[in-house]
């Protein structure tokens, strides 16, 4: 009896809250992100590859200033080899069977 009441009392609460609703930021059947975009056409993990290119740069011995030329190799790269990953991981995710044998 003591259950009951309880679970009386904690979904009286439950209703008596505002149910929120937020719209999907993805598209399609999964609702999965669009990309990685800022406002200005690049992408959001441009400045991280630029960032990260310093490092690489130095520690292959390149000389001073090769930073920026590496990063401007890296970024066309990594943007031709996006969408294929994105679509090769929204097929993943929509076949159980897939995303198993992806895992194992």
């Amino acid at each position: 009896n003591y259950l009951e009441k309880r679970c009386r009392t904690l979904q009286k609460k439950l209703d008596a809250r505002p149910i929120i609703y937020q719209a999907p930021t993805g598209y399609g059947p999964l609702n999965l992100e669009a990309g990685n975009e800022v406002a200005g056409g690049s992408a959001t993990w441009e400045p991280w590859l630029r960032e990260v290119t310093g490092p690489v740069a130095r520690r292959l011995h390149l000389p001073q200033g090769s930073e920026q030329r590496v990063a401007s190799v890296a970024a066309p790269l990594c943007q031709a080899i996006e969408v294929p990953l994105r679509n090769f991981t929204q097929r993943l995710l929509r076949r159980d069977r897939w995303l198993y044998i992806f895992y194992v």
